[in-house]
């Protein structure tokens, strides 16, 4: 008896730790990097997914936590004239972007109903988790989409738009399900700010909306590659690597403020805009490491037990002192006398 005595408190010890933890208020990490654009000429959508890719991996954050979308194969594209590569700087093959992805939608997989079903959480039911975005309601979400819009939509692949109502009703159900902590969202495209311009804090809340251009505006591309005679980059993106590599590699504290300073009319020929749902934040207090580094892991599994952790966690307690205060009482044969 006393034995499994022993081992019904370890096993309730270890549920009430796994309990303690999954009350915790650390966040988990996930991103989601979209091009939606389709066409070799569209080489620079593909880089600037790349480059978002490539930051968030050099701060740790693992390939499971980012769903990426491109849905043109510029690296593999006959037309390049660096088989295999991707690379924002001109007549260079370093560093290749392309090198080490993992592409996790591709081709006609990247569309907008793709991207709805996901921010809702459903999914084809042989859909492999690696492309689920798995999420509870301590997940901080970064959003980056690159590509061609105009006031009030996003275009898909050049047949297809996603509207901004489509955007606020997808969120809207996303926070209904409480899927979502924080939501950083970036759109780099013409008229980019406008997708998120339906976004309220009643119905989308702690959502940051930020968009490369405002409605009428046009995003614009960064130089030339005289090796394939095609822009590589563009502006607002190039701003975003260039700042997330140097400066914030520097100082890790740095704010969603201090990102705004590279987006100056000069460099991006327009004006940036964004929507705000925090009913307490800005960008003054919204730390990029919170969406660019993963410095808070936490396995899903544990994360997915909070909404019930109060209720078993008082009950594992009770249990738990129910067995510790009972007499012990041990019935070993070897303290049985011999008859």
């Amino acid at each position: 008896m006393k034995k499994l005595q022993s081992s019904l408190s370890l096993v309730i010890v270890f549920l009430l730790l796994i309990c303690q933890v999954s009350s915790e208020k650390a966040h988990d990490l996930k991103v989601i990097i979209m091009s939606t654009s389709k066409f070799w000429f569209n080489f620079r959508q593909a880089t600037n997914t790349l480059l978002i890719y490539d930051v968030l991996k050099k701060n740790g954050v693992k390939d499971e936590d980012i769903i990426l979308m491109i849905p043109e194969n510029s690296a593999c594209n006959p037309r390049n004239n660096n088989p295999g590569v991707v690379c924002h700087l001109e007549l260079e093959s370093e560093p290749n972007l392309y090198r080490n992805s993992e592409i996790d939608y591709k081709l006609s997989d990247v569309n907008v109903h793709t991207l709805t079903n996901m921010l809702r959480g459903k999914y084809h039911r042989y859909t492999p988790r690696s492309k689920r975005l798995v999420t509870n309601k301590n997940t901080k979400i970064l959003t980056y989409f690159t590509g061609h819009g105009g006031s009030g939509y996003i275009k898909m692949q050049d047949t297809d738009v996603m509207m901004d109502e489509e955007m606020r009703v997808a969120l809207e159900e996303f926070n209904i399900k409480n899927f979502y902590n924080e939501m950083l969202m970036f759109s780099d495209s013409c008229s980019a700010a406008t997708i998120f311009e339906k976004l309220k804090p009643d119905t989308n809340p702690n959502i940051f909306g930020i968009g490369s251009s405002s409605r009428g505006q046009y995003s614009y591309s960064y130089g030339k590659d005289s090796h394939i005679n095609l822009s590589i980059v563009d502006r607002f993106s190039r701003a975003n690597y260039l700042f997330l590599t140097n400066e914030f590699v520097r100082n890790k504290d740095s704010l969603l403020s201090d990102i705004m300073r590279e987006w100056t009319k000069e460099y991006l020929q327009g004006d940036f805009s964004y929507t705000n749902t925090h009913a307490r934040k800005d960008s003054k207090n919204i730390y990029l490491k919170d969406f660019f580094t993963n410095l808070n892991p936490t396995t899903s599994n544990i994360m997915e037990m909070s909404p019930k952790k109060d209720h078993h966690y008082d009950q594992l307690e009770a249990l738990f002192g129910e067995i510790m205060s009972q007499p012990s009482t041990d019935f070993s044969i070897e303290n049985k006398p011999f008859i």
